[in-house]
């Protein structure tokens, strides 16, 4: 289990700390206060080194249109 803010993980990452390849659940909580934060760019970073094949969960205390784009692009193509 990791947990780490975006900006961090991302640091980490590129130290070659972290490996997310072998991630099979993904969590993002608080994701209105990260986006509203200016932090969309670093979550789209950290998607992009994560397993195409994974459980994402995706928590937030609105749902306003920048949520629905996040998780629109966490959805696989036949989401259970």
């Amino acid at each position: 289990m990791l947990i780490a803010c975006p900006g961090r993980l991302l640091d980490l990452m590129n130290q070659g700390y972290i490996d997310l390849s072998h991630v099979k659940y993904f969590v993002c909580d608080e994701a209105d206060r990260l986006l509203d934060m200016g932090f969309k760019d670093d979550i789209d970073r950290i998607i992009e080194h994560l397993p195409e094949k994974r459980h994402n969960s995706l928590f937030s205390a609105t749902f306003e249109k920048g949520i629905q784009r996040l998780g629109l692009k966490m959805l696989s193509k036949d989401p259970v």
